[in-house]
């Protein structure tokens, strides 16, 4: 888990690295996150915490999944997912 958290954090580049470095530490508790529950996380605000997320999945960390409940859009760490499958 370690590695793959470090892996995460070297992706990044320096423009989104601040709140992106937080929504990383929170995928290693919660691997299926939401803008609302980002927005709660870290303070900030919806567009914020979208484009957070929308660079996290073009960096291959997320994946969006099917919409949730009143269709917000939902995000996958499916590596993260994974290794809690395994153990």
């Amino acid at each position: 888990m370690v590695d793959l958290r470090e892996d995460y954090r070297q992706r990044l580049s320096g423009s989104t690295r601040g709140h992106a470095i937080g929504v990383i530490d929170h995928l290693f508790d919660s691997p299926i996150v939401t803008a609302r529950t980002i927005e709660e996380h870290l303070g900030v605000s919806r567009p914020t915490a979208l484009r957070t997320l929308d660079r996290l999945s073009e960096l291959g960390i997320l994946s969006e999944s099917s919409p949730g409940p009143r269709s917000m859009r939902r995000f996958v760490a499916s590596e993260i997912l994974a290794v809690f499958e395994t153990d």
